[in-house]
This record gives structure tokens, C-alpha cells and sequence, in this order.
């Protein structure tokens, strides 16, 4: 709120100079206006008048009122009885002795505390020179300013009257968002209510209610996560408990349980590695800030992963074309979707791996999935109603694929028939 004030008073000092600045401008601009064009009249009048003796000029001297020092006139007339002539107006003569030129202006005398505005011309042989006070328009500026000094003081002894109102009216909204967020309960879904005016107040509770939610959501995600991540956990170690109390129990006396148990306890052990594993590709992949991109020849890179997996069916490889990926994260996802592949089909089927430029499709044989599946293959830990229980698995591999994916700038479609499911990763134009 002090803040807000301050910056009022800067703005109605700001406005009030600006605005009396202009002013003053115009008025200065209007004055010597003025000023140039009276000159210019008088001169036209003395040009137009011939002078022959004294006489003559003061008696034009005293009909057009030069006995005042607003106008100093001093003229050369070429007589040619007399040769040159000097006429002079009342004081010229002492004013010319001591008027000095301002800041060495060929157009501005000052004298005694004022300001001349000076002029000349030549007629016939004769030279004519006038000066002409600018006392008023000195007097007009000091004026404007004495005015605009008064008001800026009026307006800031005045200012704890209006700028008070003004202020917490522009500033309650901001004041009205403050306290709604410091009242909303921690983890909630609920949002701000928006304010329908100020505009700018409105957008901002707009995005910020849209933060809140965003916020909201990848917390429950990582709340879920957690919470999945203890489940799979805990199943395997749950195993592992009972059968080594079944050795503790038996073990002496049925020694043919012992191997039994060891199996089941070196498979559950393989199980955890596996998901501890996965676990950690998704952390890193999340804190990879940087990936190194290249043209990677997909043909190559499949290949070289056939070769280290231990797939039962038969492959059949078509096609050749790159892509512009990050290698590491690349051979996650081919290495993910191939292992997919072998342990969801039959043993006997063959799979089908199709390579185009910027493509990689591969198809097998296995069971459909569903459409209401599809919609959550990607998430962490999910798995199907038809394989939970019956396929060993994470439920992370595709939750990987899906997450390097999107950070290689790479497309993940699926499409599953009773016939065929293949899964396909595609680059759009680059």
C-alpha cells in the first residue's frame, strides 16, 4: 500500500511538471510570437516613414509611445547634404553602450535585469536596428510557474484525502487474492474466486487458479507414485519373508522345500532389481536437462538390441531409415517395446519390426488390449486387468517409453486388433 502512494505522488508530480511544462512551452512559443510580430509592425512603420531633420523623429518617437523602455530604435539615414544621419530613441544610446549579447545570440540582448528581442533592416541606403523589451514574457513564464508550484503543492498537501481511497480500491483485489491464498488448506483442489474487476487482477487469479490445479495434479501423481512404487515393493518382500520363515520352520526337517523356496525367493530378488532399475531410468530421465541429439540409423540400433535380448519368437526386420533422437534414451525405447513384444506373444508367432525414415513400428501377435487399456498404458505402474497377475512386470516399461519419448520430441501410437498390436514410434518433420 506504501508502495502504491508513493508511486501516485511520483505520477502526480510526473503529470503536474509535464503538464506545466507544456504549458509553459506554449505560452513562451505564443509571447515571442507576439513579440517578433510587434517588431515586425514597428519596423514596417519606420521603414515606410522619411526622416529629414529631428523634428521629425521625436514627433514619430512621441505618436507611436517609444518614450518607455519597451523599444530601443536606432537608425542610419544617408543624407545627402549631410551624409549619414544617427537618429536614436530615448536611452538607446546608454542601452547600447551596455546591452550584451545572451550566450553570444545574434537575436537576444539583455539589459539591466531584462530581455531583448532584436531586429534590423535596410532601406534606400538607410540601416535600421530596434530591440524590443521581453519583460513579458518573462513575466508570464515566472507567472505559469508560481501557478504550477501552487498547484503541485495543493495536489501533494491535499494527496492523504484522495490517493488513501484510490489506492485500497485498486489495491483490494491484490489484498482480496493475498488472503484467499493464505486461507486455502494445504493439498486441496480448491481454487481462488476471481474477481471480476480489475481486468489485469482477474487474468492473474485466472492463471494462478490454473497453477493451483496443474500443481495439484502432479502432486497426487507423485503421491500415487510413491504409494505404487511401496506396493510393488512390498509384494516381493512380502514373498521373500514367508519363504524364508518357511526354511526357518521346515527347512531342517523338509530339506526338498529349501530349493523351492531359494527359487522363488531368487525370482522375487530379480523382480525388485528390476523395478529399482526402472525406478531409476525415470528418475534420471526426468533430471536429464540436456540430450545429446544425432541422426541414429534405426536398422543398426535394432539389430544390436536383438542381439542382447533373448526373444523366443522369431523376428522379421523390414525397412531402413534414421531418426534424430538422443541414443541413450532411444535404445530404452526400442529395448522396452521389444521386450514387451517377446513377453506378451506366443513363442511360436513372429514379430514384425518395420523401419521407415523417421519410423519404428513393431507388431506382434499377442492378446488385444482393449480400448479402456489403451487409454492408460502410459502411466506409472498400470497394468492390465488380463495380464496383472499372470505376465511378471513393472507396469513402468511403457511409462519410460512414453516419458523419453516426449523428450526426444518422438510419438508414441498404438493400435491393437484380435490379430496384431504394434506400437509405433514416429518423428514428425523436422
Amino acid at each position: 500500500m506504501q508502495i502504491l502512494r508513493i508511486n501516485f505522488i511520483l505520477i502526480i508530480t510526473a503529470v503536474t511538471f509535464i503538464f506545466g511544462l507544456l504549458i509553459s512551452l506554449a505560452l513562451t512559443r505564443q509571447a515571442i510570437m507576439t513579440t517578433k510580430n510587434n517588431n515586425a509592425i514597428y519596423m514596417r512603420l519606420l521603414t515606410e516613414t522619411v526622416f529629414t531633420n529631428d523634428r521629425e523623429w521625436n514627433w514619430w518617437i512621441l505618436k507611436h509611445g517609444m518614450k518607455h523602455k519597451q523599444l530601443y530604435v536606432y537608425i542610419n539615414i544617408a543624407d545627402g547634404k549631410k551624409g549619414v544621419v544617427d537618429y536614436y530613441s530615448p536611452r538607446t544610446e546608454k542601452f547600447l553602450s551596455q546591452a550584451k549579447k545572451v550566450l553570444g545570440s545574434k537575436r537576444y540582448y539583455r539589459y539591466q535585469g531584462n530581455y531583448y528581442y532584436y531586429t534590423s533592416a535596410k532601406r534606400y541606403g538607410n540601416r535600421y536596428y530596434m530591440w524590443w523589451s521581453m519583460t513579458g514574457v518573462i513575466d508570464i513564464l515566472k507567472d505559469v510557474l508560481i501557478v504550477i508550484l501552487a498547484v503541485w503543492l495543493l495536489l501533494i498537501i491535499t494527496s492523504p484525502f484522495y490517493i488513501e481511497p484510490i489506492a485500497k480500491r485498486l489495491a483490494q483485489p491484490i489484498q482480496d487474492l493475498d488472503n484467499n491464498v493464505n486461507k486455502l488448506p494445504k493439498e486441496t483442489q480448491k481454487t481462488l474466486s476471481v474477481p471480476a474487476w480489475p481486468h489485469e487482477v482477474h487474468d492473474l487469479t485466472e492463471n494462478f487458479n490454473h497453477l493451483l490445479v496443474r500443481l495439484y495434479q502432479q502432486n497426487q501423481k507423485e503421491k500415487d507414485f510413491v504409494n505404487n512404487a511401496a506396493h510393488e515393493l512390498k509384494t516381493p518382500i512380502a514373498t521373500i519373508k514367508s519363504h524364508v520363515q518357511l526354511i526357518k520352520r521346515r527347512g531342517k526337517t523338509n530339506p526338498q522345500i529349501i530349493d523351492k523356496s531359494l527359487t522363488y525367493i531368487a525370482s522375487e530378488v530379480e523382480h525388485m532389481n528390476q523395478l529399482i532399475e526402472e525406478l531409476l531410468i525415470l528418475a534420471r530421465t526426468a533430471q536429464k536437462l540436456e540430450l545429446q541429439k544425432e541422426k541414429l540409423d534405426l536398422e543398426v540400433l535394432t539389430f544390436e538390441l536383438l542381439e542382447s535380448l533373448p526373444l523366443k519368437q522369431k523376428i522379421k526386420v523390414i525397412g531402413q531409415g534414421s531418426i534424430l533422437a538422443d541414443r541413450e534414451a532411444l535404445r530404452h525405447i526400442l529395448e522396452n517395446l521389444l521386450t514387451n513384444a517377446g513377453k506378451y506373444a506366443p513363442a511360436d508367432s513372429e514379430i514384425e519390426i518395420t523401419i521407415a525414415e523417421r519410423s519404428w513400428t513393431i507388431t506382434n501377435h499377442g492378446p488385444m488390449i482393449n480400448e479402456n487399456d489403451q487409454a492408460h498404458l502410459f502411466e506409472r505402474f498400470f497394468r492390465g486387468a488380463d495380464v496383472r497377475g499372470k505376465i511378471k512386470g513393472t507396469g513402468l516399461g511403457l511409462a519410460i517409453v512414453a516419458q523419453l519419448a516426449h523428450r526426444n520430441a518422438l510419438k508414441v501410437e498404438v493400435t491393437s486388433t484380435k490379430k496384431a498390436t504394434s506400437f509405433t514410434i514416429v518423428q514428425s518433420e523436422i
